[in-house]
């Protein structure tokens, strides 16, 4: 992958993601209130559906970044680049959940006609559980976020400091030392 298209699908995540987080769900989300969130949910399936959308495209942007970076980080030290993977690949799963999360409660708000069989309570009820979730699994997210960016710098610290440890060749003498 080429640099720009790199930072392309770099700017595409952080969009997306900027989208869904700080404008999708600060405008559904009430804090203190999860009556006003549910109705909230209820009233702006649009909105939900865009965020919904930005997610996934959030989800399969930061895949192909990831894979991206491990084969970047492969040639250079291999464990460090599978465990920056693991990481990240944690991180787009747990995130897939949290959109399916919000599928479900927006399936449960709008589509009581299918569900004639279920009190609109529990409805409700179901709805919040799914709204909880979601808020968990962002922050579970973050948690990982967090620990692939610190694992992904300690694996360039470690090449920085192997590539100060080599030995200096003279002009025409050089002298290549493998890495493992």
């Amino acid at each position: 992958m080429n640099r720009c298209r790199g930072r392309s699908w770099y700017l595409l995540t952080m969009a997306t993601a900027n989208f869904a987080d700080f404008y999708v769900r600060r405008q559904l989300f009430a804090p203190a209130d999860a009556q006003q969130t549910l109705r909230n949910i209820a009233a702006s399936g649009l909105l939900v559906r865009l965020g919904i959308g930005s997610d996934l495209i959030t989800i399969t942007a930061s895949v192909i970044l990831a894979v991206a970076l491990y084969l970047i980080l492969k040639p250079i030290n291999r464990s460090v680049a599978l465990v920056a993977l693991f990481w990240w690949l944690l991180e787009c799963a747990i995130a897939a959940v949290v959109t399916l999360n919000s599928s479900a409660a927006l399936f449960l708000l709008n589509g009581k006609d299918s569900l004639l069989a279920v009190n609109t309570d529990h409805l409700e009820t179901l709805a919040q559980l799914f709204v909880n979730a979601d808020r968990a699994g962002n922050r579970i997210s973050s948690v990982l976020f967090f620990n692939r960016s610190r694992t992904t710098t300690a694996g360039a610290e470690t090449e920085m400091t192997m590539q100060s440890a080599r030995p200096k060749a003279r002009p025409g003498h050089e002298v290549t030392v493998p890495l493992s």
